[in-house]
């Protein structure tokens, strides 16, 4: 799983996400291929959402987090079954 992915505004347009996504997916694919990576990303946050979805992310679940305030906030999971896939996606 892939906690958290966060680029400071000033530097997104900079490939900064692109390689980090590939340098998660190449260690991934090295130390734990049989697996998948997955993240959540709350559901108005559209921009990251594309991203995923270029990189061939697939919403595979959705939940409810409880925000500090007591607010829901609906999340979206997205995954990818498939390294090599993915490290093709980001390069």
């Amino acid at each position: 799983m892939l906690d958290n992915l966060h680029v400071l505004q000033s530097q997104k347009g900079k490939d900064i996400g692109r390689k980090l996504v590939r340098d998660i997916a190449s260690w991934c694919d090295r130390d734990y291929s049989a697996k998948d990576l997955y993240l959540w990303v709350f559901e108005q946050n559209v921009p990251p959402r594309r991203f995923y979805e270029r990189l061939g992310g697939v919403v595979v679940g959705e939940a409810n987090w409880t925000a500090p305030d007591g607010t829901a906030v609906k999340e979206i999971r997205y995954a990818w079954k498939n390294m090599a896939e993915l490290i093709i996606a980001t390069q």
